[in-house]
């Protein structure tokens, strides 16, 4: 019986690790428009996804500046790496590491969501 419940146990343990290693779908939809709008250029569907206040405080030359660096290490491929979910001032921030297929220049990737939307996406 002890064994049982042991390998119960570590079975939970393995399955919330597990899930714990993922962001939610919704919120992995969301950080895929942002950086494949990034990545193209798309300034338009980069906005879709967001509050109004993130659609407001994201001009289109701020974004064409930053899809103009970040996106030429990325068109030729990239992976995301899900890290982790932070608890900041409220908000849940979800937080991917990026690595352009060349393998140079990774990218830290943190996105606020509210409401279902994007209020903030940062690339550092």
């Amino acid at each position: 019986m002890k064994t049982l419940t042991t390998s119960l146990l570590a079975l939970i343990l393995l399955t919330a690790t597990t899930f714990a290693d993922t962001a939610p779908e919704d919120v992995n939809k969301i950080f895929d428009t942002l950086v494949k709008a990034t990545v193209s250029g798309d300034y338009t569907a980069f906005q879709d996804p967001g509050t109004e206040e993130f659609r407001k405080g994201i001009t289109e030359d701020m974004f064409r500046s930053v899809s103009t660096q970040v996106g030429s290490l990325l068109r030729d491929g990239y992976t995301a790496e899900y890290l982790t979910t932070l608890k900041q001032a409220g908000y849940d921030v979800y937080v991917w590491k990026i690595t352009p297929t060349t393998g140079e220049n990774q990218f830290l990737a943190r996105l606020v969501v509210s409401g279902g939307k994007a209020a903030g996406f940062w690339l550092q």
